[in-house]
């Protein structure tokens, strides 16, 4: 009898120890914890080489400099995109907003369109997350393509950056959906294209 008793205190007890740790997890105790230490990972990782086949073109304050205008006319967007196919650039996956309409769009367009390997970002609203918080959710478009851009581009995606409760930025989420419609990330949507499918199809 007494070993019966010492085994249901035994598994009440487990049972409480459980149940207190599950807490802690849902209530999040541990991220700031997992973050650090991820962090800390991170900086005992050997140095991951870099694809010499990846190039990026980063606007920076000399750019602004030389060409004296912010933000850049489209029309030197459309010169890059062109220049870029003519050195037989393969994908040009561009992460700058064109949500505003301006006297270059239609040469934007047309460089897009002739290139054939472009595609273009859109910046979503996010507002949450689902209720099996698979993924985040938005509630609209923060900063939407240009028709006339988003049909002349092989294919879009979005560029939100969504940090972690610290602030910083650790991943790349994949997805978003809104109304019911996921959304893939620009470079998502590129890969899977190039590699002869679509976002649709995964």
């Amino acid at each position: 009898m007494e070993k019966g008793k010492a085994s249901i205190v035994g598994r009440i007890v487990a049972f409480i120890v459980i149940v207190f740790f599950l807490s802690l997890s849902y209530l999040r105790v541990f991220d700031d914890f997992e973050y650090n230490t991820l962090d800390f990972r991170y900086m005992l990782r050997p140095i991951q080489p870099v694809n010499k086949d990846i190039a990026i073109i980063h606007i920076s304050d000399d750019t602004i400099t030389q060409l004296g205008d912010w933000p850049i006319p489209r029309r030197n967007h459309a010169l890059l995109i062109s220049a870029l196919k003519s050195a037989g650039v393969k994908l040009i996956v561009m992460d700058i907003f064109f949500s505003e309409k301006t006297g270059d769009d239609q040469m934007l367009a047309d460089a897009a369109r002739e290139a054939g390997n472009v595609y273009l970002p859109y910046v979503l609203d996010v507002s949450g997350k689902t209720p099996d918080d698979r993924c985040f959710t938005a509630s609209g478009f923060a900063a939407p393509l240009l028709p006339e851009l988003e049909s002349a581009a092989k294919g879009t995606g979005f560029v939100n950056v969504l940090p972690d409760r610290d602030g910083k930025v650790r991943h790349v989420t994949p997805f978003i959906e809104y109304k019911g419609k996921y959304y893939p990330h620009i470079t998502f949507s590129a890969v899977l294209q190039e590699m002869g499918t679509s976002f649709d199809k995964v």
